[in-house]
């Protein structure tokens, strides 16, 4: 076991102890960690858990993280119903998981999850690269909406 491990599997049981105590940011922390195997095995059922709870609570991550539950699982339809579901609760507040952006413009480029929707695409695209550290979003949007992307880059933070 390296030292990181030690660490992340230490992390982990904090986590443990702070999400069974209530604390929802540890519920959404924690799930993370069970979906990547962060700290010890992965555990699927548990991060969706961990994500429904959170949710619950009114934490919008745990909506991307519900959604990466169900493409992990295969289920591209519910995947990208929860990527539009946390679109729509991050468009507003600015505090948005770029990559999270990417992906949905990705599927509705691409028609996984349902049909093929260049509108979607491009929104999820336009808030996605308004974020700072945000390069995969722009790269996409300029290969696949170079126009937009010219009159959005004014808007992009580094």
């Amino acid at each position: 076991v390296s030292i990181g491990d030690r660490y992340t599997n230490v992390a982990r049981e904090w986590m443990h102890a702070a999400a069974m105590a209530g604390h929802i940011k540890a519920k959404l922390r924690l799930g993370w960690m069970c979906r990547a195997g962060q700290g010890g095995s992965r555990d699927h059922a548990s991060a969706q858990r961990l994500f429904e709870d959170a949710a619950k609570a009114g934490e919008t991550d745990a909506l991307c993280g519900l959604a990466y539950v169900n493409l992990d699982y295969g289920k591209l339809e519910e995947g990208r119903k929860g990527l539009r579901a946390y679109y729509d609760a991050v468009r507003k507040s600015g505090d948005v998981n770029s990559y999270a952006m990417k992906r949905l413009a990705e599927m509705a480029l691409e028609g996984k999850g349902g049909p093929v929707d260049k509108e979607e695409a491009k929104a999820a695209l336009t808030l996605g690269a308004r974020q700072p550290f945000a390069s995969e979003c722009r790269k996409l949007m300029q290969q696949h909406f170079p126009m937009l992307a010219a009159v959005e880059k004014l808007s992009w933070k580094s």
